[in-house]
This record gives C-alpha cells, structure tokens and sequence, in this order.
C-alpha cells in the first residue's frame, strides 16, 4: 500500500492544505510546532477514524487536540491510497454531529460499502494499535537506557508470542489472573454445605407436614363418626323426648284427674256433713215441740177444745220433725256410706296420683340425668376432636410457612450453585485460556520467535553496514548483541545502537505481520538521537526498503542527506 496525496480541508491549523507522497523514502522537514505531527494524525485518522475520548482517556484525546481552529463546522479530509494497483480515495468527516466516511474505487469507479469494512480489508487485517505499534515509529520516550531494555523487551514479548504487536500477551495473562482471582472472590465457599441444610430442613418439614396431614385425616374420620353417633343421639333424643313429652301429658292428664276426684271428695263431704246438721236441727225442733206442747197440756189441761186442738197440731208437728229427721238420717247414713266408699275409692285414687307423680320425677330426672350424659360427652369430644383439628391447622399453616421460607431460601442458594458453576466455569475458561494461550506462545515463539531473530539479525547486519551480525532473543525474551567475542547485554550496548536493534525487530515484525501487504512506515522524529554514521546507515536501509517510508524530522541533516541520495 502507498499514500499518494492528501487533502487536511479543516484539520487543526490545516484548512485545504495539500500534501502528494511518492515511493521510497518520503521526507517531511519542519521546525517545531511546524505541524508535522498534525499531518501524521490525519494520516492516522484517515486510515482508522478518530473518536472522542473520555474519562481518564481524555488527556489522550485526540479528537479535540487537532480540532480546526477557525472553523468548528467543518472537521474532515480526504486521502488516496494505492493497493494492488487500483486507487482508492478516503473522504471522512471528524466531526461528531456529521460523522462520515466514504470509500471509492477511482480505479473501477466505484463506491464500496460498509466503508470501514472494506478499507479494513484492503489494509490486510492492520488494525490501528498494529499499525501505531510496528510502522508507525516516534522517538523513544524512554528517558533512561533501562526503561528503553524494558519497552524493547515488551515488544520483544508480545510479537514473538502472539504474532502481533497490538497483543500484549503478560498484559493479557496477567489481566486473566486479575480475573480470575476477583471471579474466585466470588466463589460462595458454603452454597453447598447451606444446600445441604436447607435441603435437610426441608425433609423435615415435608416429614412433619405429612404426619400432620395423616393425624388430620385421623381426627377427620374420627369427626366424622363422632358426627354420625350425634345425628343418631340426636334421633334417639328427639324421639326419647317425644315419648317423654307424651308420658308427662299423660302424667298431668292423671293427675289433673285425680286433683280434680279428690276436690270432688271434699265437696261431697262438706255437703254431707251440712244435711247431717239440717237433721240435727229438725229433731231438735221436734223435742222442742213436744216439750212445749208437753208443758202447754200440762197446763191448760182442763181449758177447753181449742187448746186440746193446738196440743194436737203441735204433737203433730213435733211428731212430723220428728219423722223427717228419722228419714233425713237415715238417707244422710246411706249417702255417708256412699261417700265413705266413694272416699275410700278417692283416697285410692290420690295415693295413686302421688305415686304417678313420683313415676313422673322419677321420669323426668332419668331423662335429665342419664339419657343427655352419652350426648354431652360426645359433643366435648366432639370439640376436643375440633380442638385438634385446629391446632393442626395453625401447625400446617407455621410449618407450610416455613416451609415455603425454605424454598425461597433454596432458590437463592440454587440460583447461587448456578452462579458458582457459571463462576466455576469462567475460573475454568479463563484457566484453559491461560493455559492455551501459554502453550500457543511456546509454539508461536518457535516458529515466529526464530523468524523474528533471523529477519531483525538480518536488517540489524544492513543497517549497521555489516557491523553487527546477529540478535540472540532468549527464552526468557532477553535480548543479546551477538559479536564475533561474546554476546553482549542490551545494558551493555549505546543508546543509539539499542535504538537501532529496535527499530530492526520492529520493521522485522511488520515484514512477518503483513508479508503481502507492505505497509507505509511512519518515523516521527525517530532518529534524533543517531549520530550522523548510524543516521546515513539507517537512511540508505530506509531506501532500499520496498515500503513507502514517510520521515517527518524537526532536523536539517535528515533533509540534506536525502537531497544528497537524489543527487547521485
């Protein structure tokens, strides 16, 4: 892939500024703040987009930083690129509110879509962190030699491990370790032991609920033929009532009879005793009238008819008193032997009325006190038999309480087993992929490590004019100068040779990354601290390189030099 122009049409301080590239070394002079690292964002933006960083990332963003200065309408730019011999143009808008991107085929004339997909595809899979990572190089930031060892080292790692230089494989191992352990931490260590609790207390209710529910079915039919003996007591209690209530009328009906003969007996008695008094009376008449006509005659013995004549009637009045009274006390003796029968009879009769009403007491009391005692007592056990149905009630209701408490509670610690075995299996995954990806290294380090070695070796020899022969990496990614004497530490070596063996296992990376793809290489200040020898090797190495290379340089003698290469 080449870049052959460019247009910054609002970009930073840019506004239609116009840029055209060739093949081989591109020089790009400028003093500082001149824009040179503005041009190698928009190169940069073109290819991947830009978008707005925040949070912790806004110190980095790059979105606001090369904002057009005069004209925050308008924030785009257009690029041609050339792959595979057909020319492609990259028209983007930046801007937030209007972001676009359009890709065309000048070539075949043609617009293809989805854009970023198919510039993806013509990049041959170069993502924008390989692309900053390999070809696009600035001047090591590394204050001290040891932190440059390092950054080397780390570059080291990560390429001939993964085959990638935007894979940082201890980052992402160590970044799996992180994981796992805070996965770990998650881990619920007494789900199972708690299940198991649970699921006892569980059977236990579910023991306890079904004895209830079988003493409730015992207490049911208990109730049940409790209820069956009171309807029957019940029948022979209505029916032993009628029959008493039929007795006690027949009972009163008796003795109202009896009450009622025996006052008949003393009204019977009463009138006797009055007509034996009224005969009484008449024989006392009678004597008195005798007596007196006695006296009278006595008297007037000798006086004439007509007291003879009154003797006479009184006589015979005296005798008729006396008659009466004769006959009146007889029919008064036959009327008392009849009544004196009739009295017999009746005091007969009241015995029998009391020994009814004894029967009667005697009747009602049984029937009081002995017939209802069956039936009250199975009405209590009646209400004890209820008594315990209802205890058993509230007990089902306390235990099914719980019971269902226990389920929830068994919900929760199943949903979380499910979660420890989601965890579990992450932990799993995540120890596989660890293992995995240790194991793809080890692979990878012996195929790619060797060709990084051999391929870095190579250009080191180039660009060094045959000075240095060969890098040795290590196992343990240590990087060895290897000389005709001894093999030498990167602690070991000058800055500007360590600058060197990085810069050759970089573009020995990107060879290896994107064999069929040959990407432009981007220096941004990279060589200021070369001296002029090692700047003139590194040069004449860029030349020859069949990328496109594009040096942006705040110094003149990159510029003269190149000048001077063009000359001869």
């Amino acid at each position: 892939m080449e870049i052959l122009d460019l247009e910054m049409t609002h970009f930073g301080k840019f506004h239609h500024k116009k840029m055209a590239f060739h093949s081989g070394l591109n020089v790009i002079y400028g003093e500082n703040e001149a824009g040179k690292s503005t041009i190698h964002a928009f190169i940069r933006g073109m290819l991947f987009g830009m978008e707005r960083q925040r949070g912790r990332l806004v110190r980095s963003d790059r979105y606001n930083k090369y904002e057009p200065w005069d004209n925050h309408g308008e924030y785009c730019g257009i690029m041609r690129i050339r792959v595979n011999g057909s020319i492609y143009r990259l028209e983007r808008s930046f801007l937030k509110t209007n972001r676009s991107f359009r890709l065309i085929n000048e070539t075949a004339g043609t617009m293809l879509e989805p854009a970023q997909t198919r510039l993806e595809d013509l990049l041959g899979g170069v993502t924008e962190n390989s692309f900053t990572s390999t070809v696009c190089i600035e001047q090591l930031k590394c204050a001290t030699d040891a932190s440059l060892i390092n950054e080397l080292q780390c570059f080291l790692s990560n390429t001939s491990n993964t085959q990638s230089a935007e894979i940082d494989m201890a980052n992402a191992i160590a970044n799996l370790k992180t994981q796992r352990r805070r996965l770990e931490n998650r881990l619920s260590s007494t789900v199972s032991k708690r299940l198991n609790e649970n699921q006892s207390a569980l059977n236990e209710r579910e023991k306890e609920l079904e004895r209830l529910m079988e003493e409730e079915e015992e207490r049911k039919e208990e109730r049940l033929e409790l209820g069956k003996t009171l309807n029957s007591q019940k029948e022979q209690l209505v029916s032993m009532k009628r029959a008493y209530e039929e007795k006690r009328e027949e009972f009163r009906q008796r003795y109202e009879k009896a009450r009622d003969d025996y006052h008949e007996y003393y009204v019977n008695t009463y009138e006797l005793n009055k007509k034996n008094g009224t005969g009484a009376v008449l024989i006392g008449l009678s004597l008195f009238f005798a007596c007196f006509a006695g006296y009278l005659w006595w008297i007037n013995s000798f006086r004439g008819f007509v007291q003879m004549v009154t003797m006479i009637c009184l006589l015979v009045a005296a005798f008729g008193c006396l008659a009466a009274s004769y006959f009146q006390r007889k029919y008064f003796l036959a009327q008392r032997k009849k009544i004196k029968q009739k009295v017999e009879e009746k005091q007969e009769k009241k015995k029998r009325m009391e020994e009814y009403e004894d029967d009667y007491k005697r009747y009602s009391s049984e029937f009081h006190e002995t017939t209802p005692d069956t039936y009250v007592e199975c009405l209590d056990r009646l209400k004890a038999v209820q008594d315990v149905l209802n205890r058993i009630d509230w007990d089902k209701e306390r235990k099914e309480e719980n019971r269902i408490m226990l389920l929830n509670e068994r919900e929760q610690l199943l949903e979380q087993e499910a979660e420890n075995i989601k965890l579990q299996l992450d932990i799993d995954a995540i120890t596989l992929a660890m293992e995995t990806i240790q194991k793809l290294a080890d692979k990878v380090q012996k195929t790619f490590g060797v060709d990084l070695n051999e391929e870095a070796s190579r250009l080191l020899e180039k660009i060094t004019g045959g000075k240095y022969q060969s890098i040795v990496i290590r196992d343990d990614r240590s990087i060895f100068l290897n000389t005709p004497d001894r093999y030498v530490p990167l602690s070991g070596i000058s800055r500007g040779t360590m600058e060197q063996i990085y810069l050759c296992i970089r573009l020995a990376a990107a060879k290896l990354l994107w064999k069929e793809n040959g990407i432009p290489f981007l220096f941004d200040d990279t060589f200021a601290f070369y001296d002029d020898e090692r700047l003139k090797q590194t040069l004449d190495f860029l030349n020859e390189l069949p990328n496109q290379t594009i040096l942006f340089t705040s110094q003149k003698r990159e510029l003269e030099y190149t000048k001077m290469q063009r000359n001869t």
